[in-house]
């Protein structure tokens, strides 16, 4: 349960958003939801990407594409569009079958975005961005078209939701948003999202998200927080709360609460 998007832009950047929250299951069958997750990673040189379903398959198979994406030196990138068609959901499915049954029954998605190593669109010099998206049990890949939101995520399955996504992000006002920067137009990302779920809550998907950017020289990752100002400043007005990014942090956390971390949901 939870809502996390990838997009292409026409300016040389992918865009990965997130919410945070994470959905506890007692043995009762009573659910505890808890903002507490990072879910968006750097995998390798121009990659990001961000996981859905199970928390534990989740990092597992962040872990083990970063290491399959590390470079084997500083002049060579991978092309997304060819891995993606070839080894990379072998290496994904692979993990998924080793992983206990109760975490497979719960299911894994994750989204990758890059910028392709060479080839530039639609202008000379503007990198062209690369969005696929892949779920269990085949993870068979799924590429977005230039422009379009894929989602994972029980927010992705609101059509509604996802159409008025899809027509934000083509919209006139989001494209000039780039004069913003990059940052900021990701940002846009995270606040359609937030304004979505205000209109549409659902259990398990916070209100709260993270989003990331990734091109040729670099990737970053942003808690989006909105801010007031104040006689003494400018001032966060919703804090985020500690979020976990490795499942040894998240299992003590889950620990220390009274939750269990198994077949805890994202």
């Amino acid at each position: 349960m939870t809502w996390l998007v990838g997009t292409n832009t026409s300016f040389g950047h992918a865009v990965i958003a997130s919410d945070i929250c994470v959905t506890f299951t007692a043995n009762s069958g009573e659910e505890t939801y808890i903002d507490c997750l990072q879910k968006v990673y750097p995998l390798g040189r121009f990659v990001i990407g961000g996981f859905a379903g199970s928390v534990r398959i989740g990092f597992y198979l962040v872990g083990h594409l970063q290491a399959e994406l590390a470079m084997p030196d500083e002049e060579y990138v991978w092309d997304l569009d060819i891995i993606a068609n070839t080894w990379l959901p072998r290496v994904v499915r692979r993990i998924f079958n080793s992983s206990p049954s109760d975490e497979k029954n719960v299911g894994a998605s994750i989204i990758l975005a890059s910028v392709h190593p060479t080839k530039n669109w639609p202008f000379p010099n503007t990198p062209l961005t690369v969005v696929y998206k892949f779920s269990s049990p085949n993870f068979g890949p799924q590429k977005a078209a230039q422009n379009e939101v894929l989602g994972i995520g029980s927010g992705a399955k609101i059509i509604d939701s996802m159409n008025n996504v899809n027509e934000i992000c083509n919209s006139f006002s989001f494209h000039e948003s780039i004069y913003g920067g990059e940052q900021y137009q990701a940002m846009r990302v995270a606040d359609i999202l937030e304004r979505e779920i205000q209109k549409v809550p659902l259990s398990g998907v916070s209100n709260l998200f993270q989003f990331a950017t990734v091109n040729r020289n670099k990737y970053e990752i942003f808690n989006h927080e909105r801010y007031i100002v104040t006689s003494e400043g400018r001032k966060p007005q919703v804090r985020f709360p500690k979020i976990y990014a490795n499942y040894e942090e998240f299992k003590n956390f889950s620990t220390n609460v009274g939750v269990k971390a198994e077949c805890a949901i994202c």
